[in-house]
Parts: structure tokens; C-alpha cells; sequence
């Protein structure tokens, strides 16, 4: 129940936030509500382009050395290939997410990086 009221409050948040660009007053020739939706899809591609590679890398090699060191165990080597499985999907999964990210960025004519 805490879970489903703290997500509450942060589609709450994010809801008011975005009115207040929408509902906000602009000059002639300016567009705050695209500026905002560039600027966090420019983050997000940030986020992905530099946090996320190496992430994959540091979960698949701590897969490869846990799987050299539990040699003996059979539960182990499970355990670290399964490790080494999900961080190549994840890093699939981060491949795919950098294409949209960037497909949304070109369909609301958002250019440059941060």
C-alpha cells in the first residue's frame, strides 16, 4: 500500500509540474513544453549513453569471475551464468531504449545533446 501511494505521489508531482509549463505564459515563437520534453529526453540519452555500458560491463565481468571461482559448485556456476545472461539482456534491453529515446527526440524535432 506505502508503494502504491509514494508512485501516487510522484505521477501527482509530475502531473502539476508539467501543467505549470503548459499553463505558463510564453513568448512569441517559444515553446516551454517542448524545451522541457527535450531537455529530459536529452538526460535520459545521457543517462543511457554513459552510466549504462558500463554497468552491463561491470555485471558481466563480476558473472565471469564469479562463475571461475565457484568452479566446484554446481549452484554456483548456475548463478553466475545466469548473472552473465541477464546483464547481456540488460544490455540488449539498453541498446533498444537508446533507439526510441532518440526516435522520440527526432519526432519532437529536439536537436543536440546535453
Amino acid at each position: 500500500m506505502k508503494i502504491k501511494s509514494l508512485i501516487a505521489a510522484y505521477v501527482l508531482f509530475a502531473i502539476i509540474l508539467f501543467s505549470t509549463y503548459v499553463t505558463a505564459p510564453s513568448p512569441a515563437g517559444t515553446n516551454y513544453m517542448k524545451d522541457v520534453v527535450c531537455s529530459i529526453l536529452s538526460n535520459i540519452q545521457f543517462v543511457l549513453d554513459s552510466i549504462g555500458p558500463g554497468f552491463v560491463i561491470v555485471m558481466f565481468t563480476y558473472g565471469g569471475i564469479k562463475y571461475v571461482f565457484s568452479a566446484d559448485d554446481p549452484q554456483g556456476r548456475k548463478s553466475a551464468k545466469n548473472t552473465c545472461i541477464h546483464s547481456l539482456i540488460g544490455g540488449i534491453i539498453l541498446i533498444v531504449a537508446h533507439h526510441v529515446v532518440g526516435l522520440l527526440g527526432m519526432t519532437n524535432n529536439c536537436t543536440g545533446t546535453p
